[in-house]
């Protein structure tokens, strides 16, 4: 970000999001931990002259998806057992 009277005002841009709050200050920032929904990220500076510019973009952080656990009896055969109808029992 450059400033006409300023210069190069990058380092001192300020992120915030709608939903966690301040997220850091930089020409760059990088999150992996914002809450899961639609957040409103906004980059803002301010010169030394007390002149602001802002931008901000929409985004959405969707959950993720639950864990897929293996069949804990993927190696099981039947146990006839005496009735022949018992448990699997593991190999």
């Amino acid at each position: 970000a450059m400033d006409a009277e300023d210069g190069n005002v990058s380092s001192n841009i300020q992120w915030t999001s709608s939903k966690n709050g301040a997220l850091g200050v930089g020409a760059s920032i990088s999150k992996s931990n914002l809450a899961v929904g639609t957040h409103t990220i906004t980059a803002s500076v301010t010169d030394t002259g007390g002149k602001t510019a802002s931008t901000s973009i929409a985004i959405t952080i969707n959950p993720l998806p639950p864990p897929t656990l293996p069949d804990p009896c993927s190696r099981c055969v039947p146990d006839p057992g005496p009735g022949g109808d018992g448990p699997p029992s593991r190999l």
